[in-house]
């Protein structure tokens, strides 16, 4: 006697195919957007540093000296009204946003302090300032050619 098949199969296969196949798709896709919000934390951290980075510049035509601290240099721009109003040329902002310069010292990627190093012992003035998450850098403490250099750049 032979066997008659509907075509139909086994119900139990299906499923297991369908939920093989959306398991499929989470593993290739999460990792994917995982790397692109990291990303994206990076970027935000660099465009920060690169504000950071023109604070710095400013505050040296101002003062002739490096600040000593990042606070200290916020500090002096949240301080000084015409400075306060035009911060964005100061900092060069992106059309479209806005710049609060107390958020200017986080970054994005760690949630913790951007590292700054101010050398005032060597006839150069120089300074470092690095992400504490591994965005880079700006700046160096050794190399004298390399003030205000990113290394993203």
């Amino acid at each position: 006697m032979s066997e008659s098949r509907d075509g139909k199969g086994n119900i139990f296969l299906k499923i297991l195919i369908v939920i093989l196949g959306i398991a499929l798709i989470y593993v290739i896709v999460y990792p994917w957007q995982q790397k692109q919000s990291y990303l994206k934390l990076v970027k935000q951290s660099q465009t920060r540093m690169e504000y950071l980075r023109s604070g710095l510049i400013y505050y040296l035509i101002e003062t002739g000296n490096y600040p000593n601290s990042l606070n200290e240099m916020v500090d002096f721009m949240k301080n000084n009204p015409q400075i306060l109003a035009k911060k964005d040329s100061i900092f060069k902002v992106l059309p479209g946003t806005r710049l609060n310069l107390d958020s200017l010292l986080i970054s994005p990627v760690t949630q913790k302090q951007f590292v700054y190093i101010n050398s005032d012992t060597s006839a150069f003035k120089k300074y470092l300032l690095y992400c504490p998450g591994g965005s880079g850098r700006i700046g160096s403490l050794s190399v004298n050619d390399s003030a205000n250099k990113a290394t993203w750049e």
